[in-house]
């Protein structure tokens, strides 16, 4: 686990000192997204001395669930408009002709515009996903910010966050996130951290209070 950890870049988090941390925060999200996208499923196996958690492997087998995506659609999906958006956007040859199979061409194509239509997004392809997953739509869950201010805001946080210590940024991350209280938005922080679209006000309001005057240069 030592290994493992200092792979992951965390050997000097006491908070991933603990398995269930680093089970629930970095190898449960990460063995989810490969098995969601990729011709591959991983699954975890661990040995423990006593109750601790020594060792970690992972064993590797064939997706079943992209069997059929690997039959060359020919003239179908590959030369449709919506495809040529997805690849635009640097989304895998694989993954594109899945979206479109699994939601159909004018969902998608919905979730594309809205992708696009937010400002400060460093993602497009993560986020895309994230649209698709959850339905994102334009119904607005808070009064929206101009995409001039946001992308000022964002900049702002990502500079917050990279002066903090890695404790502190862990401890901020752990903070901020047992203040969400839906499924969607605890996902959408998970997925894109403080770029997270879906949490954008919460997300100001929570630097507001560590730093009063932080956002003052952004309006």
């Amino acid at each position: 686990m030592e290994t493992f950890r200092r792979l992951m870049g965390v050997e000097d988090s006491e908070y991933y000192q603990s398995y269930k941390h680093l089970n629930a925060k970095i190898i449960k999200p990460a063995v989810a997204e490969v098995n969601k996208v990729s011709d591959i499923v991983i699954t975890p196996e661990i040995r423990k001395q006593g109750r601790n958690v020594t060792h970690i492997r992972f064993t590797i087998d064939t997706n079943p669930q992209f069997a059929i995506m690997n039959i060359d659609d020919g003239a179908g999906v590959r030369n449709s408009p919506i495809y040529d958006q997805l690849r635009g956007l640097n989304v895998s040859d694989r993954l594109a002709r899945q979206w479109i199979a699994q939601h159909g061409a004018e969902y998608v194509s919905e979730k594309i515009a809205y992708t696009l239509g937010q400002g400060g997004v460093t993602n497009p392809v993560k986020y895309l996903s994230a649209a698709i997953d959850h339905d994102y739509s334009e119904t607005p869950v808070a009064a929206p910010v101009p995409v001039s201010e946001r992308a000022k805001r964002l900049r702002i946080i990502q500079d917050l966050s990279a002066s903090r210590s890695p404790t502190q940024r862990d401890a901020d991350r752990r903070l901020f996130g047992s203040t969400l209280d839906t499924a969607d938005a605890r996902d959408d922080f998970e997925r894109h951290g403080w770029m997270s679209a879906l949490n954008h006000a919460d997300i100001c309001e929570f630097w507001q209070d560590l730093f009063p005057n932080c956002f003052d240069e952004a309006v």
